[in-house]
């Protein structure tokens, strides 16, 4: 009985563990969620940096087309 007892105890901890192989996959889950979150958190700013860029854009051409484009001091 105790054998058969210490084979189970043997079998739980081995159960317990976790492979090196899915504490590596863990790990790079973890980073590709934390690169996804970053990624979100700059399509923000990417956006408002596209708008001024357009907004920039159109100004230029409103003042060249109604000739109010002045020289640079």
């Amino acid at each position: 009985m105790t054998s058969a007892c210490s084979y189970r105890q043997n079998d739980l901890q081995i159960d317990r563990m976790e492979s090196p192989h899915e504490h590596q996959q863990n790990l790079l889950l973890s980073r590709i969620i934390t690169n996804v979150e970053i990624n979100v958190q700059n399509m923000n700013i990417e956006l408002v940096a596209q708008m001024f860029k357009n907004y920039q854009s159109n100004v230029l051409f409103h003042l060249e087309a109604t000739d109010n484009l002045k020289e640079p001091l």
